[in-house]
């Protein structure tokens, strides 16, 4: 929520009393993902060499630990990283490093996201039958395992290499492929990245038509995206509302608990100052009396 506003100095707080706490119990995963979230804040502020040393950290974290999903995660942000520091060519060299480190694991999903990854750069690098050959490897891997509903990303990098290489029929199916995949998994944020694609494509080749529906449908889902993202910091904020509020009330029960108890022993004191006032007094009219009877 920090990183989305652009509070970066609330973020950072957050993290370094997140990674204090993980500390304090040992807590290896929390770890991992608060070096992830470090570093992407620094991605987020263009600090690409600062967000590659906290990937990294956080990479060789999550090996140590046998966190395989928190390592796929790094090691995509990693190239990333790499990619803004370095170039397409040391970032892929970083994938090929990944996959061979992989291959004594034998983590068939860290493979295929690994193969996304390179397939992203080789697009980028407009090598696109070498990109394809990369998803095509993804994709099967991806079958054999089950896993639908990771395809849907590489169907998204599919479209993309297609476009750039002049496959308009292609990549429209690709597109289309991937708006399918992405309502069935119920991902509101994919499907309306989806949209956004195939109204841009449409709009290309002269489908204004057809281009301005799916520009409609992409504006209702990212309205619908915004709304959900809403709600969750408006719960969000609610939650420390109510947790303020709490921790307040008590606050305020402990101060008239302070205050009744201060006043109980300022009763007490003067109750016993009186006591032994009266016993003074009571003790020299005694005297004064004895002396008179004498």
């Amino acid at each position: 929520l920090d990183k989305r506003s652009g509070h970066y100095d609330a973020m950072l707080a957050h993290l370094i009393e997140a990674d204090k706490l993980c500390d304090s119990i040992n807590y290896a995963r929390g770890q991992c993902n608060v070096l992830i979230n470090w570093g992407n804040m620094f991605y987020a502020q263009q600090r690409s060499k600062e967000a590659l040393g906290k990937y990294q950290a956080a990479y060789q974290c999550a090996v140590a630990h046998h966190f395989p999903s928190v390592a796929r995660n790094a090691v995509q942000n990693i190239g990333s990283a790499t990619y803004y520091e370095r170039g397409i060519s040391a970032a892929i060299e970083v994938y090929r490093n990944a996959l061979e480190q992989n291959a004594e694991l034998g983590d068939r999903e860290f493979e295929a996201d690994v193969l996304r990854c390179m397939a992203i750069m080789y697009n980028d690098s407009g090598l696109y039958d070498k990109a394809r050959v990369q998803l095509k490897t993804a994709m099967g891997i991806l079958r054999e395992l089950g896993d639908t509903s990771q395809q849907v990303y590489n169907y998204h990098v599919l479209a993309t290499s297609y476009w750039k290489q002049g496959l308009r029929d292609s990549a429209l199916t690709a597109v289309r492929t991937t708006i399918a995949l992405s309502h069935a998994m119920r991902s509101l944020e994919l499907e309306s990245d989806a949209e956004e694609k195939l109204y841009s494509y449409l709009k290309e080749m002269g489908h204004e038509d057809e281009a301005l529906e799916h520009l409609e449908r992409h504006i209702a889902l990212d309205d619908s995206l915004d709304a959900i993202k809403e709600g969750e910091l408006i719960n969000r904020l609610e939650i420390g509302y109510e947790t303020e509020k709490k921790e307040r009330t008590i606050e305020v029960q402990n101060l008239k608990l302070e205050q009744r108890e201060a006043q109980r022993n300022i009763l007490l004191g003067t109750l016993a100052a009186l006591v032994v006032v009266g016993f003074l007094v009571y003790r020299d009219v005694s005297h004064k009396r004895a002396l008179a009877e004498k």
